[in-house]
Formats: C-alpha cells, sequence, structure tokens
C-alpha cells in the first residue's frame, strides 16, 4: 500500500467544529410536537456537515470523468470519539442513470467510493485511507486531513461508447458517514443522536448537454 509523508493543514475548506450546536430540548406539549420538532430541526443539522463544490465533468477519449471537493464538518461528538480510537467510514456514492418521462430512472452504473479516517493516538497523527485505491497519507492536524479527506479528481464513471445517443443521462452523488461501519456499541447511538447524522443531498447534473 502507497504512503505518502506527513502533511501540514494548507487551509483547504474542509475543517473541524469543535463547538457544535448543543443537544435539542423539547418541552413538555405531547409526542406529536416532539415528532414535528424531530423532523424540521435534524435536516438543518444535517445538510450543515457536508458540502459539495467543483463538481465538474470532463472527457478522456470516450470515457467520462468526475471530479468534485467534498467537504466534512465533524461535531464535538464525533470528533471525540475519532480521538479515542474510532475510525469513521466516509463514503461517496455516484450514480449514472438514464433518465425517463414517465417511469423511474433507471440506474446504468453506480459506484461507492469509501475513506476511512483514523487518528493514531502515540503518534498523534491523522490517518486518511482511500479504500477505494489504498493510497494512504498522513497529517499533524484535523484541519489538514479533512482538507484532502473527499477529494475525487479524474474518476471514470462511464464509457460514451455504452451510452444510447438518442437518451438522455445523469449523475447524481451524495457524501455520508457510514455508520453500519462504527462498532457495533455505537448503532443505537448513532441513529438517535443528531450529532451523528453526517450526510449532504443528492447533487444532479446533466452527463451531457
Amino acid at each position: 500500500m502507497p504512503e505518502i509523508d506527513v502533511y501540514p493543514a494548507g487551509g483547504a475548506p474542509g475543517r473541524a467544529v469543535r463547538g457544535a450546536p448543543g443537544a435539542l430540548t423539547f418541552s413538555a406539549g405531547g409526542r406529536r410536537g416532539l415528532q414535528v420538532a424531530w423532523l424540521i430541526l435534524v435536516p438543518v443539522l444535517c445538510s450543515a456537515q457536508v458540502a459539495m463544490d467543483n463538481i465538474r465533468l470532463s472527457h478522456d477519449g470516450d470515457d467520462y470523468l468526475l471530479s468534485a471537493q467534498v467537504s466534512y464538518e465533524l461535531t464535538e461528538e464525533v470528533v471525540e470519539a475519532l480521538e479515542h480510537g474510532v475510525a469513521l467510514h466516509l463514503t461517496t456514492d455516484i450514480e449514472v442513470r438514464r433518465k425517463r418521462r414517465w417511469l423511474w430512472d433507471p440506474v446504468i452504473a453506480e459506484l461507492s467510493l469509501e475513506t476511512r479516517l483514523e487518528y493514531h493516538i502515540l503518534s498523534k497523527q491523522y490517518l486518511v485511507t482511500h479504500l477505494y485505491d489504498q493510497t494512504r497519507r498522513r497529517y499533524l492536524d484535523l484541519e489538514g486531513a479533512l482538507s484532502r479527506l473527499g477529494d475525487i479528481r479524474d474518476m471514470p464513471l462511464v464509457v460514451g461508447e455504452s451510452l444510447d445517443p438518442g437518451a438522455d443521462y445523469s449523475v447524481r452523488l451524495r457524501a455520508r458517514l457510514s455508520r453500519e461501519a462504527l462498532p457495533a456499541p455505537l448503532h443505537p447511538l448513532v441513529y438517535i443522536e443528531p450529532q451523528w447524522r453526517i450526510a449532504s443531498g443528492w447533487h444532479e447534473l446533466a452527463l451531457r448537454e
């Protein structure tokens, strides 16, 4: 597995938020009121934690390539777990869909790019491993690790000759924390606590104009 030397932070978009919003509290007003507040507040917390920028498509011969920058914000609870030995698996899901007017859009190609973020307590370094190509980098601080964590550069998506010339296609992508990859004792917590709901919405763009 190739390994690259230690990198310092470079002022790039990713950053850690060490003072995340406080826990949600609800006044006594019945179960229905609590459910309504949950539905309103949770998406707001989720959308603030992952951002996608500079999404673009390019060509290499007949291949369509995808590039994007995914920036993560980690809440205080997630950073604390990371620094106590919990590895975080962050995944970018990508789909190529054929557009249809009346029926659902079938997926013709899909892939998931998984990256593991770890903290080594003895060396006090952050280790980023891109599991899809087995590249690894070490960073001196969390800001440096997050600045490169979500880079997607010229990722092959689909070969042009496999596409119907008369059809329209779109590319959709989203980024998320893979909660199922966390240790089993954390599962009840991460599916309840909004601080662990780290995910973007789907971003969509036309495959070709």
